[in-house]
C-alpha cells in the first residue's frame, strides 16, 4: 500500500471521527445533560453513545495509522499532510451536515492542497 495512501487514509478517518462526533453529541444533548445531572451520568451517556464510539474509534484507528506514517517519512514531510484533515472535514460538513461553504473557505482549501502538494515534492 502507498505511503501516501496511508496519510490520506489516518486524515480521512479522523475527519470522519469529528463528524460522527459531532452527531453523537447533538443525539446525547451533552451540555444539558451535564447541567442537569452528575459527571459520572454525563459519563455515561458518552461512552454509550453508539456515534461517539464510532469516533472515538475511527480517532483510535487513524492514530494507529499514523504511527505507520511516523514510521515511513520524515516529520517533516508527513505532518503537512495531516492539515488535509481541514479539507476533508469540510467537505464532510458540507455534505453531510449541510453546513455552509463560502468563498473564502474554498480559497483555504486551495490553498492548503497547494502547499501539501509544493511540501511533498521538496527535498
Amino acid at each position: 500500500m502507498s505511503k501516501y495512501l496511508i496519510i490520506l487514509l489516518s486524515t480521512s478517518m479522523s475527519a470522519f471521527a469529528q463528524y460522527f462526533l459531532k452527531v453523537g453529541v447533538g443525539r446525547t444533548n451533552l451540555l444539558d445533560s451535564f447541567k442537569n445531572h452528575n459527571l459520572f451520568y454525563t459519563l455515561k451517556i458518552v461512552f454509550t453513545d453508539f456515534y461517539i464510539i464510532i469516533g472515538f474509534s475511527l480517532y483510535f484507528l487513524s492514530a494507529v495509522f499514523w504511527l505507520f506514517v511516523l514510521s515511513k517519512f520524515n516529520l517533516t514531510k508527513a505532518y503537512p499532510f495531516a492539515s488535509l484533515g481541514y479539507v476533508f472535514t469540510l467537505m464532510i460538513g458540507f455534505y453531510f451536515l449541510n453546513e455552509p461553504v463560502n468563498l473564502m473557505s474554498i480559497l483555504a482549501i486551495i490553498l492548503i492542497i497547494s502547499g501539501v502538494f509544493v511540501l511533498s515534492y521538496s527535498n
